[in-house]
Order: structure tokens, then sequence, then C-alpha cells
């Protein structure tokens, strides 16, 4: 299994409430950190650790914090691992939560998602 710094690829962290010394972060392998992160996909992905109040018309919030509760709209992906799975295709996830048939400020903005758990 590969460490952190050996998974290949740009590794974005949205902080959370637990994470304080960004410079123990970076040396763990993470080259970004930030407090809200698009990844410029279809739909849009607004990665936050809090769930968004309001999400961006067209986007879908993928976050965190809620450890054992879903997002509270069908607009919020909850990545915790907590949730007894974890799906490493956000972009996907989020286009099923988009489509018809399924029930502020940025600080970076990727092409895919490149998260790891």
């Amino acid at each position: 299994m590969l460490g952190l710094a050996e998974c290949p690829g740009e590794r974005l962290l949205v902080l959370g409430n637990h994470d304080r010394d960004v410079p123990a972060l970076r040396r763990a392998g993470f080259h970004k950190t930030c407090r809200t992160a698009l990844c410029a996909t279809d739909p849009p992905l607004v990665l936050t650790h809090i769930p968004l109040l309001k999400v961006p018309a067209g986007a879908v919030n993928v976050h965190g914090h809620l450890h054992r509760a879903a997002g509270p709209t069908d607009r919020h992906v909850n990545g915790m691992l907590e949730q007894g799975k974890v799906n490493f295709d956000l972009a996907a996830e989020a286009q099923r939560r988009e489509s018809p048939t399924a029930g502020e400020a940025s600080n970076g903005v990727l092409g895919r998602p490149t998260i790891g758990w």
C-alpha cells in the first residue's frame, strides 16, 4: 500500500476543524491546503469540510464533518469514512444525484477530483 507522499498526482487537503498544523500536513505529502476548492467537472464540485448552507446553482458540495449523517440535500455528498463506504468517483456520484431520475470563495480549481482518503 502506498503512503500519501507516494501517491501520484497533486494532493490537495481541504482543511477541517482538526487540521491545525499545516506545515506538518505538507511534510506528510499534501501539496496544497485550502478551505474550499472547486473541481471543474460536470457538474462542478465544491469541496468543503463543513457542508455549504447554499450550494451554487448547478454544483454539488462534497463535504465531510457530518460523521454519521448524510448530506443535508441531494446536492451534497458526504465523503466521511464513517458513512460506511467511500466513493472514489465523486464526479459520477454528483452526476447521479443531478440526473432527473435520482431521488463563497474558492482557493483552488482542479480539472478532476484528486482527493485521497
